[in-house]
């Protein structure tokens, strides 16, 4: 086991020397190192709120509360950032930073006209869609919904803010600022829910999230200011550089909509189960995600350009060889710690939220929610692999394909699983999705490369 670790871990080296050069390396090191500092202080504010809430019914108003937002938020969001950096790059690169400027005025104030468009859409549905999202509340836990939706609201916009700025200034190559500043958010919070929670309760804990949304879209707008671009929106008339950008952001909606949407279906789902449960999921789900936030992003931003250089080239059999290697190192390692953690799952959430209002009998079904939730871990990680090649081919409909099909899985899997575990049923759901997900995404990239083994008649798989 020694000498293959050993194996691996040698190859590996020699890849990384010959294809990533230094300055892919440190964007990667800064991206995630500033990626943990920020994930361990919001990891800080989740024991703190559930210290102070528990499983009841505030947490249970709060996060069904925030679920429609925060949905919105991720696919509009990350629509943007996908559609728009290329084009702003190439207007940037071919007409000079006066027309990148005056297509990030124009395209600003169609996208913030949407944001707000979307939010006023959200208000006037909202008297029938958190009854929908909160079937097992009764009148007063659905009063306090509304409520604290109607302060998230807000959040869309200001969200969207940010993302323009941290796109356009990662466009840039300045990750810092962007990768630092969400850090603001759980600080505030946490200051919020210290100075005010004794008088507002879960109130003050929304208020404060809303303050640092605001304040990092000020301070994101001035690191724009300090590049050389002003926030100006100006709706005018649309240029062709525009155009292409709305064109590129519709698909990528059903996309990102199919993804996001598994989440909102889970907590809606879990919603169904009785009080208590939205707020289970949510913090079985907590160290899962922590785990896949910091293990992810790196991977995924070194991964993608020096795939794409190689699809570039045409160089099939680097392609197939570095697949190989990164999936045996990804299961080497992931395998052995899911185990771990799998076997210790109860024992970690003790240690991590048993405090205050996070009672012994929360720690049990917690642990057995979060136990089937770690279960993805291995194959959420390779299928980012396989994923950023498929991307890198230029295959993204084939993704679209399969986020589909997990969504629909999803369903399925949830009311399956719910007869039998109840809101843990959930979490065994998901794990067994990433595994349906990976393994189609790998097929796909199987046959993609075989075809080009077949053209090139450079490889044999």
């Amino acid at each position: 086991m020694i000498h293959l670790w050993k194996g691996y871990l040698g190859r590996w080296v020699d890849i990384c020397e010959e294809s990533i050069n230094l300055k892919i390396f440190r964007s990667i090191l800064t991206i995630g190192s500033v990626h943990f500092l920020v994930s361990f202080v919001a990891v800080g504010k989740d024991l703190f709120i559930a210290n102070q809430f528990g499983t009841g019914d505030e947490m249970d108003a709060f996060l069904i509360a925030n679920l429609l937002p925060t949905l919105v938020i991720n696919i509009v969001t990350g629509a943007f950032h996908v559609a728009f950096i290329p084009e702003f790059i190439k207007v940037r690169e071919q007409q000079g930073r006066a027309a990148a400027s005056a297509l990030l005025s124009n395209i600003l104030a169609w996208y913030l006209l949407l944001l707000l468009s979307l939010c006023v859409v959200m208000v006037f549905f909202s008297s029938v869609i958190l009854p929908l999202l909160g079937t097992s509340f009764n009148s007063e836990k659905l009063f306090l919904s509304r409520n604290l939706f109607l302060l998230f609201v807000p959040t869309v916009i200001f969200y969207g803010v940010i993302k323009a700025c941290g796109s356009i200034l990662n466009a840039g190559e300045h990750f810092f600022l962007p990768s630092f500043s969400p850090v603001i958010i759980p600080l505030l919070s946490m200051l919020a829910l210290l100075g005010f929670g004794g008088h507002f309760g879960i109130y003050a804990l929304a208020a404060g999230i809303l303050a640092g949304i605001i304040l990092e879209a000020i301070v994101l707008v001035s690191g724009l200011r300090s590049q050389g671009y002003l926030f100006l929106p100006r709706l005018g008339k649309m240029s062709e550089a525009t155009k292409n950008i709305i064109q590129q952001f519709s698909p990528m909606i059903l996309g990102l909509l199919l993804v996001s949407g598994t989440a909102f279906v889970d907590q809606a789902m879990a919603a169904t189960i009785g009080p208590g449960s939205v707020s289970t999921l949510n913090y079985g789900s907590k160290v899962v995600q922590f785990i896949l936030g910091l293990s992810t992003v790196s991977l995924s931003t070194a991964i993608f350009p020096h795939f794409s250089k190689m699809v570039a080239e045409e160089s099939w059999r680097n392609i197939i060889n570095t697949l190989k290697m990164y999936s045996a190192l990804i299961l080497l390692v992931t395998i052995p710690v899911t185990t771990v953690l799998f076997i210790y799952s109860e024992p970690l959430i003790r240690l991590v939220f048993e405090r205050g209002a996070f009672l012994p009998k929360d720690t049990v079904v917690v642990g057995k929610v979060q136990g089937l939730y770690l279960l993805q871990i291995p194959f959420y990680i390779l299928g980012i692999l396989f994923v950023r090649m498929l991307s890198a081919l230029k295959k993204n409909h084939v993704l679209m394909t399969i986020g589909g099909l997990n969504f629909i899985a999803n369903i399925i899997g949830n009311y399956i699983f719910m007869e039998y575990w109840g809101v843990a049923g959930i979490g065994l759901s998901t794990s067994i999705v990433y595994v349906i997900s990976t393994l189609l995404s790998f097929l796909a990239l199987y046959q993609q490369l075989k075809a080009r083994e077949s053209m090139a008649g450079e490889v044999n798989v």
